[in-house]
């Protein structure tokens, strides 16, 4: 995947789009490949492949993915990866949209839901190196902050995460999940943090 800034996504229908549950989690298990067939990603979340591939053609029409025409193709199937690094929303564009911050509610929602999931799976039934087990983490505190400081605050998480990130892409070997032997190990993390005002 290449290095590109996160699909801006500001219009009423591609924020509805990904409120959508399966759309939502079948972007979320692409992320976690890379690169896959909706035959793949339907097994991972749960569905047919017939369904996955039409979530996946709406998606691309939205243009958070798209075909993956560098990775061998398997038969007529199609692979998808990512359009871009995620997706953000613009928080001043969606609250002037009719129903933007209901429909961004939603998509808080649906994320939570699939946040759970993964960090629920893990706690179920990881099997990998036990140091990352050990490693898990979570971290939560409460601010007293502005609305502009609120926005920083999700500027600079954003900013670790891609710092991060780029340590992967800088080794195009890691980043397809491949390693040498005296290398250490690694394992995909998925790093989440919710930031909402309370009381």
């Amino acid at each position: 995947m290449t290095d590109q800034k996160p699909h801006q996504a500001s219009p009423l229908d591609t924020l509805k789009s990904f409120t959508h549950p399966l759309r939502l989690r079948l972007f979320y298990a692409l992320g976690l490949y890379g690169s896959a067939t909706a035959t793949t990603l339907a097994k991972e979340v749960g569905t047919t492949a017939q369904l996955a591939y039409y979530h996946l053609t709406r998606l691309a029409e939205l243009g958070a993915v798209v075909e993956d025409h560098d990775h061998p193709t398997k038969g007529r199937e199609r692979y998808w990866r990512h359009a871009s690094r995620g997706f953000s929303f613009n928080t001043d564009d969606v609250a002037e949209l009719p129903q933007g911050v209901e429909q961004m509610e939603l998509l808080h929602r649906a994320q939570a839901t699939v946040h759970f999931e993964y960090f629920s799976k893990f706690l179920q039934g990881y099997s990998g190196p036990p140091q990352f087990r050990a490693a898990a983490f979570g971290t939560d505190d409460v601010l007293q902050l502005t609305y502009q400081q609120m926005l920083d605050l999700e500027a600079e998480i954003n900013a670790v995460l891609k710092r991060f990130r780029d340590l992967t892409a800088a080794n195009p070997a890691l980043a397809q999940g491949q390693q040498e032997d005296d290398d250490e190990p690694t394992a995909k993390v998925m790093a989440f943090v919710h930031g909402f005002p309370i009381g």
